[in-house]
């Protein structure tokens, strides 16, 4: 780990700080450069591969189907034929009947002033019948023979017999069917076969078609018929051309729809991947800036939170080629919400979900699982005290994921003991080892390489076998107490106003850890000795004190304390005033030579809650400890002139405190603090007990007094210390 170390404080050095305000045209730039990178990620997996054939060409391999698509040629086939089948719409034209019974009229005026004519030679009448009536020559010879009253009958039956047909609608295609109906309704009149064939003449040389074709009733009786005509599918993974294969017009229109032989760039992907990218980007980074600003202002974070998305889409991507269901998008919520927070986490779950799942083939299955595993993951370590509480995540992963798996199969209709079933479920649990593997492997390299803590770090740092505060332990045991008390007392007091809690505990323990290069030069460890700060200049001693922060950074580095813990030791003391020593050595005259600045620490002034409550904490306890037993009234007095003073020297002037939270601060210092001075009422001296016991009777019948010591005891006092 000492590489990643290493590569890790030159991240630090470049970025000034890895808390620090980065500017906003480097977040900006960050959030851009993965919008693009992930839009990029999106186009390629939502443009399918490409293919390179034409029609009439043999298919060099078997080509399936990327993703759902409609059959636009067989679809439209089949609505043609639906189509097909419905009839031409006509409608009767109302003006057509009233026509034909004026021709008839005309023609049966002609033929009675042809018969009538006398001047006429018989071929010529007949010549003239044939102009009013379709017939045969034996007709117009026997209607010259008839008598007025039959020719009426005639015209009525003509009219009769064609208004019948019309009735039923006569089209225009072919009239013959038409003329045989008008010859079969004259015959029921009861005159010669000639006669009613002159009739039938007469009606069908005066036959109309009186039916209009209405296109636009066809054409969208057709259209409703194509409508009923469901899409003919090509579902995903559908067998679409079998290597030797020719191919058909209808097998490039599929090709075109799915894209596998487009050449050019595809618009719709690198669209559709833009709009999604834009949409999950924009997540993110709103959801920061609203609820996690110190995230979106700490560059080494926000550049690991890309660093960690990119690793899981790789990872997923590279999976999702075995089985969509071991993409190990629980491994990033898990690292989230230990790096950043839970909350923070689930949004990355659901962002991670789908951007895995698009990568992966937009299967629904797929995001169902991964959503439900990768909450699974954060609820797993929402309370995480050691790395294997990873594995534990990673084991109700699994289960969860088994379960989930499951569910969905028994929903399609599956066995549970379908072998197919049964697979899917081995991923799924695979999943949960795999993401509890990456999370527990990746933590160290991001710790190192970032500068980041996580909550599993702070506990280990805080354990007393660590090498730094065994040496405190040994080499300056007072510190180390008074670490411990500084400790419990910035604990108890960053919970109170919503900081990081375990932080400002491990912090406190090693804010004092320089003191161990000259550890009698502090009170707290001057035991049964001369002060040697008796025998030296107050510039001496004020250099010798303030020297233990750069001290502690120093033996900080080299043992690889994480940066976030180093803070504490450079900011625990700020620029304050060594007071003691500055008094001395100005014998209390502002005006004598020497400068205040000179008797002050190096700085900096806390920048965080938590080194702010640590410096608060820190002299808060020294200076009560100083005081011996006291009062709660006495010791709130203390707490609030200290933080008064504090506050007063700009001391607190960069961190995020409130006034309000300096109040809540000064009320649990109070409180802890009187839990450990309070005045004790003090235990009376041992001393043996003697009992009186009675001797042998005497003569006048009184008994002889013995001593003797009962067992010894302790006999306290009636009220209770």
């Amino acid at each position: 780990m000492g590489f990643f170390r290493n590569v890790g404080r030159e991240i630090h050095d470049m970025m000034d700080k890895p808390r620090a305000r980065g500017s906003v045209a480097r977040r900006a730039g960050l959030a851009v450069g993965s919008f693009v990178i992930l839009a990029l990620i999106f186009t390629s997996s939502l443009t399918p591969e490409s293919f390179d054939v034409r029609a009439g060409q043999i298919a060099p391999k078997d080509v399936r189907a990327p993703q759902e698509t409609v059959d636009r040629a067989k679809t439209e086939k089949l609505r043609e034929e639906k189509a097909a089948l419905v009839k031409d719409v006509y409608e009767q034209d109302p003006a057509v009947l009233p026509l034909v019974n004026d021709e008839i009229e005309k023609a049966y005026a002609v033929a009675r002033v042809i018969k009538a004519d006398p001047s006429l030679s018989s071929e010529k009448k007949t010549n003239g019948l044939m102009e009013v009536s379709d017939a045969p020559q034996q007709s117009y010879a026997a209607f010259l023979r008839t008598d007025s009253a039959t020719i009426n009958a005639l015209r009525d039956a003509s009219k009769l017999a064609t208004t019948k047909v019309l009735g039923a609608g006569v089209r225009s295609d072919s009239l013959e069917p038409y003329y045989k109906q008008i010859e079969l309704e004259v015959e029921s009149i009861r005159y010669s076969k000639d006669l009613r064939l002159f009739a039938a003449g007469v009606g069908k040389k005066a036959l109309r078609p009186n039916l209009v074709l209405n296109a636009d009733e066809t054409l969208r009786k057709r259209e409703e018929a194509k409508k009923t005509v469901e899409p003919v599918k090509v579902l995903k993974g559908q067998l679409i051309l079998r290597a030797g294969e020719i191919v058909t017009d209808d097998h490039m229109v599929v090709l075109r729809d799915l894209g596998i032989i487009t050449t050019g760039p595809q618009f719709s992907a690198l669209m559709a991947g833009s709009v999604y990218s834009l949409l999950l980007v924009s997540a993110v980074v709103i959801y920061l800036w609203r609820f996690e600003r110190q995230t979106f202002e700490n560059e080494s974070k926000a550049l690991l939170i890309v660093f960690v998305f990119f690793a899981i889409l790789l990872f997923s991507s590279v999976l999702s080629r075995v089985s969509g269901y071991l993409m190990p998008v629980a491994a990033g919520t898990m690292l989230y919400a230990t790096i950043v927070e839970p909350r923070f986490a689930v949004l990355m779950g659901i962002v991670l979900s789908l951007a895995s799942n698009i990568i992966a083939g937009s299967d629904l299955r797929f995001l169902i699982v991964c959503l439900v595993g990768a909450t699974a993951g954060v609820f797993g370590i929402v309370h995480l005290e050691q790395r294997s509480g990873l594995m534990r995540a990673g084991v109700g992963v699994s289960v969860s994921s088994l379960l989930t798996i499951g569910a969905l199969g028994l929903t399609e209709g599956l066995s549970p003991f379908d072998v197919n079933l049964l697979e899917q479920q081995f991923w799924g649990l695979l999943n949960g080892i795999v993401s509890a593997v990456l999370t527990m492997g990746s933590l160290p390299f991001f710790e190192g390489l970032f500068g980041i803590i996580t909550p599993v770090k702070l506990i280990e740092l805080s354990n007393p076998n660590h090498p730094l505060l065994k040496r405190l332990l040994v080499e300056a045991p007072g510190t180390y107490h008074h670490s411990i008390l500084v400790g419990n007392l910035a604990e108890a007091a960053t919970e109170a106003v919503g900081g990081n809690s375990l932080l400002a505990r491990v912090g406190a323990y090693y804010h004092d850890v320089g003191k161990t290069k000259r550890p009698y030069f502090f009170i707290e460890n001057q035991m049964g000795i001369d002060n040697p700060h008796d025998k030296t200049s107050p510039t001496l001693s004020t250099l010798i004190i303030t020297a233990h922060v750069r001290d502690g950074v120093e033996m900080a580095k080299e043992h690889g304390i994480p940066e976030r813990i180093i803070e504490f030791i450079r900011e625990h003391h700020g620029t304050t005033l060594v007071s003691y020593f500055f008094t001395r050595a100005t014998g209390g005259d502002p005006a004598t030579e020497y400068a205040e600045q000179d008797f002050r620490y190096e700085g900096p002034r806390p920048t965080s809650k938590e080194t702010a409550i640590v410096m608060l904490a820190d002299s808060v306890e020294a200076a009560v400890r100083s005081m011996g037993t006291l009062p709660a009234a006495r010791i709130e007095s203390a707490v609030k002139k200290i933080v008064r003073d504090k506050l007063n020297d700009h001391q607190l002037d960069k961190c995020d405190l409130t006034l309000g939270d300096l109040d809540v601060i000064s009320e649990v210092f109070t409180s802890v603090l009187s839990g450990i001075f309070h005045p004790r009422i003090e235990y009376p001296e041992e001393k043996p007990v003697v009992e009186v016991k009675a001797g042998p009777e005497t003569q006048n019948g009184s008994r002889g007094n013995s001593l003797k010591k009962k067992r010894p005891g302790i006999r306290r006092s009636a009220r209770p210390a």
